[in-house]
């Protein structure tokens, strides 16, 4: 187990985009007029994948701070689900999963939304809010696995 005290790093912004290392930049269509507010009433912080129902392509990766709403703009037309990774204290350094750079230092989880009843289709002008839920509990084996799917 890993002891040592949290080290501080600036919280990001709402919006930054953690993972364009992994899943590249964001995909927009700015005559799409689609929007996707997320709303994150949670105590934590979270960095929100909007992902592909059919192709599985993260699509965009945004940080939201916990008590933000943030509005993910310019979202081509499709069928889509969130996944978002939340906790507190991030570190741009911390190692999660295997092999990736950027995580949560304290209170961390994945949380999926594959459901088929989850996905949202956007044809143009239209708004979905969702609103993140926090899942308690989740071991770090589970977490370290939860990691590598979440990237993957």
């Amino acid at each position: 187990a890993n002891n040592r005290l949290p080290i501080y790093d600036p919280k990001p912004k709402n919006g930054f985009s953690p993972y364009d290392a992994y899943f590249g930049k964001g995909i927009y269509n700015n005559n799409s007029n689609n929007t996707f507010k997320v709303k994150n009433s949670n105590d934590t912080d979270a960095v929100v994948l909007l992902v592909n129902a059919y192709s599985g392509r993260k699509i965009r990766n945004e940080f939201v701070r916990q008590g933000a709403t943030f509005e993910m703009t310019g979202v081509p037309n499709g069928t889509y689900y969130l996944e978002w990774f939340s906790g507190n204290d991030w570190s741009p350094d911390l190692k999660v999963g295997s092999k990736y750079n950027g995580g949560f230092q304290t209170k961390s989880s994945f949380t999926k939304t594959k459901d088929s009843s989850d996905w949202m289709k956007v044809e143009g002008y239209q708004i979905w809010t969702v609103t993140l839920y926090s899942v308690v509990g989740g071991d770090v084996e589970s977490e370290s696995m939860n990691a590598n799917e979440f990237f993957n």
